[in-house]
């Protein structure tokens, strides 16, 4: 137990498990015999000592709140983020996810002044209760905010079956474009001099 402010000159060596507390046991960066560091109970800070999150990172400049994940392999294989839910409250614990279940979201937002609010949305929801093995049906849908107004409104859904719908929910082919608007219209532009709009059917 330490009191105070401490200088160390040489390394810290963790023997097997051992954590620190911050606070109380249940706020504490715990090393595990394996070398996993592990932050239980508190919030995680980057650039800022006021996390509003489990993780949040904050910068002065553009460059100073990036993050960039790497990868460095022999084979095709990329970096990925990946956002995963269970329908069951214990951590770690599995259950199958049900209809309507968002499985992830990435939310853009920005400061009014006082707070941050949203302007867009690109959203992950589960179309159907996930069986497992069988049945992992899924919608994808992105939203924005209409000029001078606050409403996220949904814009376009890739729906479980691959049909893509602008302006509807429930679109019945490969894509369905619908306005509430009676001056409706699609418009296909070329930077050539002539285009052409090709329907063809096998």
């Amino acid at each position: 137990t330490f009191s105070g402010a401490k200088t160390f000159s040489a390394n810290i060596i963790m023997a097997g498990d051992t954590s620190i507390g911050i606070s109380d046991s249940d706020e504490r960066i715990e090393f595990d015999a394996g070398g996993d560091i592990s932050v239980l109970g508190a919030k995680f800070g980057i650039g800022t000592s006021a996390p509003t999150g489990a993780l949040s990172v904050a910068g002065a400049s553009g460059v100073g709140a990036n993050v960039y994940i790497d990868n460095h392999t022999d084979d095709a294989d990329g970096s990925n983020i990946i956002f995963r839910k269970s329908h069951n409250a214990t951590i770690g614990g599995h259950a199958v996810v049900e209809s309507a279940d968002v499985l992830g979201g990435i939310y853009f937002q920005g400061s009014d002044t006082n707070s941050y609010e949203t302007g867009a949305l690109i959203k992950a929801t589960a179309d159907e209760n996930w069986a497992n093995g069988s049945a992992y049906g899924t919608a994808l849908t992105l939203h924005t905010v209409d000029n001078t107004t606050t409403t996220l409104d949904e814009r376009m859904r890739i729906d479980h079956n691959g049909n893509v719908g602008i302006g509807t929910a429930s679109p019945a082919q490969l894509l369905h474009v619908k306005s509430t608007s009676t001056d409706s219209r699609v418009k296909v532009e070329s930077s050539a001099s002539s285009g052409n709009v090709y329907l063809e059917g096998v």
